[in-house]
């Protein structure tokens, strides 16, 4: 199994690993994005889940009740 790291430095000790285990070849993608913004990988992850969230509609249980976000596929937006 390869191994599926995200962000940290390595002069400041392992890297996190992601408990999703995303593909190492999508976690490099998501790294060069926020490298090309200038930005924190933590940073880029926020502004893409904010940008789904807020132009998907949150259902409701058809009582009121809102229910969580399914946020499979969030990986094909990234």
């Amino acid at each position: 199994m390869a191994k599926t790291y995200l962000g940290g430095r390595p002069s400041k000790g392992p890297r996190k690993q992601l408990p999703a285990r995303l593909p190492l070849d999508m976690a490099t993608e998501i790294e060069d994005r926020a490298s090309a913004l200038e930005i924190s990988v933590t940073e880029y992850l926020v502004r893409v889940l904010g940008d789904h969230l807020s132009s998907t509609p949150r259902p409701d249980n058809g009582q009121g009740a809102l229910l969580p976000y399914n946020l499979e596929g969030l990986s094909k937006t990234a």
